[in-house]
């Protein structure tokens, strides 16, 4: 990667940071340019997923998908490896989730658990992308059960990789339990109890 993407993807970055997705996506356009430019494949994954995580995080969920669209379509044809497919199908699931549209949403993130799986390597905390948004559509249909099971799996692997979860994930999940309803929060309460735990190691 050029000292000028890497400038251009560190600036963008602190600006989405700081909230300004505006001024955020315009230097990204610019270092997706840059990435164009260059050729590298490589360098086009990151600027388009970067942009597809930004457009998300703006709310502007058709762009995302696009963006993310773009992403796996090089990722497939360049060839960039297994890993890199499986995190940006995980992060195209909560797309899809965020569009409502709950069976891509679901099939997705299945397919990015399952990839990521296998693929892992060294980064143990990709795999549980895919795991927070089957835990988002379970919650949503009303499927305690599932809901229970993914976050079980978080809770292994959090337990396995120690290093591996930041306390942000499993904050997350223990605020999506809190926002159920109280006669709900009942059926987690051991799934809370092992979140609260891990949180206070992280």
């Amino acid at each position: 990667m050029s000292q000028k993407l890497k400038q251009l993807l560190n600036t963008s970055a602190s600006l989405i940071e700081a909230g300004d997705y505006q001024q955020g996506l315009k230097t990204l356009q610019k270092a997706n340019e840059v990435a164009e430019k260059s050729g590298d494949a490589r360098d086009r994954f990151e600027t388009l997923t970067a942009l597809g995580s930004t457009y998300a995080r703006a709310g502007q969920p058709e762009k995302a998908l696009l963006e993310y669209t773009r992403a796996m379509n090089l990722c497939v044809f360049a060839d960039l490896g297994a890993f890199a497919a499986g995190v940006c199908l995980a992060s195209t699931s909560h797309v899809y989730f965020d569009l409502n549209m709950l069976s891509e949403c679901e099939e997705t993130a299945q397919n990015s658990f399952q990839i990521l799986n296998q693929n892992l390597g060294e980064d143990r905390s990709s795999v549980v992308m895919p795991l927070e948004a089957l835990i988002k559509i379970s919650i949503k249909q009303g499927d305690h059960d599932k809901t229970r099971n993914y976050i079980r799996q978080i809770i292994e692997i959090a337990r396995k990789y120690p290093g591996g979860q930041s306390p942000s994930t499993i904050g997350t999940l223990i605020d999506r339990i809190g926002k159920l309803p109280d006669t709900l929060q009942s059926n987690y309460s051991a799934e809370l109890a092992a979140l609260n735990e891990l949180r206070t190691q992280l």
